[in-house]
C-alpha cells in the first residue's frame, strides 16, 4: 500500500460530477504514489452536517489515518489540479504540515465567540490572526508537527469548536441560510460569521506559532484551478 492518499468527499448525488471532474484532474496531471480514497456518504459513525458541522472532514481523514496511510491531504472537490501537486507534498515532507492562507481574511471576522472562548482568543487578538483555507490540508502524521496539528483539530472538533453560523445576526436564534445557516455568533460588529473548521484550524496555527502558507506555493508551483478562496459567502 502507498504511504500518502489524498482524501475528498461529494455527500450528496449533486457533488458527485464535480468529484468525478476533480479525480480525472488529479489522474491526468499528478504522479500516481498516492491513493484517492473518496466517500460519496458518511463515513460510518459520523453525524450529519445538520448535527455536527464538517464531522465528515475529521472522520474522514481519521480513517484515511486508521487504513495505514503515514501523509494525508484532504482537497475538496472544487480542486481541479492543471499540473504536479508534488511541490505541495514536499512541503508536508519538509515541515509535516501544508495550509494556505485565505487571502487576507484575518480570524476576528470569522470566528464566534464561543469558539474564541475554546482557545482562549480575545476578539482583538483575533484580528491579528490570518484565516486560512481547510479545503487543501496535507499532514505528515510521521512528523511531530503534522501529528500536533491533527490530535488538536480533533480535540477543538470535540468541544464543539466547528459549530455555529455562517452568517452573524446577533441575537437571532439559528435559521437556513440558503444552503448555509445565520443566527448569533456575537455582538461584536466585527464579527461577520463562523467559519467552523477552518476558524478551529486557523487558531491552531496561531497558538502553535505557525503561519499557513502564502499563495506562493499554491499559485505558482501547483497551478490549480479553482473557486478562489474568499472572506465573503
Amino acid at each position: 500500500m502507498k504511504d500518502r492518499c489524498i482524501v475528498s468527499a461529494a455527500i450528496g448525488a449533486k457533488y458527485r460530477t464535480e468529484f468525478q471532474s476533480m479525480r480525472w484532474h488529479v489522474e491526468k496531471h499528478c504522479s500516481n504514489d498516492h491513493d484517492i480514497i473518496h466517500w460519496d456518504d458518511y463515513p460510518p459513525g459520523c453525524p450529519t452536517q445538520q448535527q455536527r458541522q464538517y464531522a465528515f472532514k475529521i472522520y474522514a481523514i481519521a480513517d484515511a489515518i486508521q487504513r495505514g496511510y503515514r501523509r494525508v491531504l484532504w482537497m475538496d472537490i472544487v480542486y481541479m489540479p492543471q499540473g504536479s501537486i508534488d511541490a505541495l507534498w514536499a512541503v508536508v515532507a519538509r515541515q509535516g504540515w501544508y495550509i494556505p492562507t485565505q487571502g487576507d481574511a484575518v480570524l476576528g471576522n470569522w470566528c464566534s465567540d464561543a469558539c474564541l472562548e475554546v482557545f482562549g482568543l480575545s476578539r482583538d487578538e483575533a484580528m491579528t490572526v490570518p484565516l486560512c483555507y481547510s479545503g487543501l490540508v496535507g499532514l505528515d502524521l510521521d512528523h511531530r508537527t503534522g501529528q500536533h496539528i491533527w490530535e488538536l483539530w480533533q480535540l477543538a472538533y470535540e468541544r464543539g469548536a466547528f459549530q455555529g453560523p455562517h452568517r452573524n445576526e446577533p441575537g437571532e436564534p439559528i435559521h437556513a441560510w440558503g444552503h448555509k445557516t445565520a443566527g448569533h455568533c456575537s455582538d461584536d460588529p466585527r464579527c461577520m460569521g463562523h467559519r467552523q473548521d477552518e476558524s478551529a484550524l486557523s487558531a491552531i496555527l496561531y497558538r502553535l506559532n505557525l503561519k499557513p502558507e502564502t499563495a506562493g506555493v499554491l499559485g505558482d508551483c501547483i497551478k490549480m484551478h479553482v473557486r478562489k478562496p474568499s472572506a465573503n459567502f
